[in-house]
């Protein structure tokens, strides 16, 4: 199960607020597209994407920015950035920090590995992750990861 905001609970429908904003989610697991055409993205905050700079896709999980490690809401330095957390028995285990997207062109490209930016939709909002399903691989540092039922989706943790 995936939570915003590394809360340590988890969304479900009909939840409301998720630490201290507003936010709803239309169906447990709901991993839809949202949105359509052309979009614009704008917020403060440090977007760049670190790899190992020779554009080969083989660099690691990022320091800072998208795609960075977090267990806490307050690792991703606040909006825009949302810390998107693995919950196991109620306890966050694994996040990362995210991006608001509207569709997965709005997502920054996966700093290493083939694991493909998408963008979800998690109570409401969309959020970008890293999709590694179908033998897709994960940056250096990141693993990928069933959310689901035991047959996906997966995305990059």
């Amino acid at each position: 199960m995936i939570s915003a905001g590394c809360s340590g609970r988890e969304l479900a429908p009909g939840d409301t607020e998720v630490d201290g904003e507003d936010t709803e989610m239309s169906e447990e697991g709901d991993t839809g597209m949202s949105g359509e055409g052309d979009t614009e993205m704008s917020g403060e905050g440090d977007t760049e994407m670190s790899g190992d700079g020779d554009g080969d896709g083989d660099g690691d999980q990022p320091t800072e920015g998208a795609y960075s490690p977090c267990l806490e809401a307050d690792a991703c330095g606040g909006r825009p950035y949302l810390c998107l957390g693995l919950q196991d028995m109620g306890m966050t285990v694994d996040g990362f920090c995210s991006l608001p997207c509207v569709v997965d062109e709005n997502c920054p490209p996966s700093p290493g590995g083939t694991a493909e930016p998408a963008c979800i939709d998690i109570g409401g909002e969309g959020w970008c992750v890293l999709g590694c399903g179908g033998g897709d691989t994960c940056p250096g540092g990141m693993v990928c990861t069933d959310v689901g039922d035991g047959n996906g989706p997966y995305y990059c943790f």
